[in-house]
């Protein structure tokens, strides 16, 4: 269980299986309902990578995925990304990103070391580090 507390200025957090009573009603006296929230935690949880959903989204990742999601992250625009890369026009950078051109092994190295990224990540995006 995990319980939230919040006001102006004032964040409580309390989290384990079991919340002790006390401690809820000091909680209680000093917050609003409005202010308190109870979240259950179940303890059946799946590690989400042996999700049905996990695979199919992972074997659905594209090199071009690899690249996008790491150059958004970083705020940069494509032209931005495609100077730092040594060159490359927004359009060839959007061609990739959006699978229409594929990525030689030469240029995912180029990429690859402007985002600070393993090589390996943007030539086999499935593959897990």
């Amino acid at each position: 269980m995990q319980v939230r507390a919040e006001a102006p200025h004032i964040k409580v957090t309390v989290e384990g299986t079991q919340v002790p009573h006390r401690l809820m009603q000091a909680i209680k006296a000093e917050f609003t309902p409005e202010q308190i929230r109870v979240y259950e935690v179940h303890q059946d949880t799946v590690d989400f990578r042996e999700t049905e959903w996990y695979r199919e989204t992972k074997a659905r990742i594209t090199p071009g995925d690899v690249i996008r999601i790491y150059r958004e992250n970083r705020g940069w625009s494509r032209a931005k990304f495609g100077k730092l890369a040594g060159g490359f026009k927004r359009r060839h950078i959007s061609a990739i990103e959006k699978g229409r051109r594929s990525v030689s092994t030469e240029t995912a190295r180029k990429l690859a070391q402007v985002l600070d990224i393993n090589v390996h990540r943007i030539l086999d995006p499935t593959r897990i580090e």
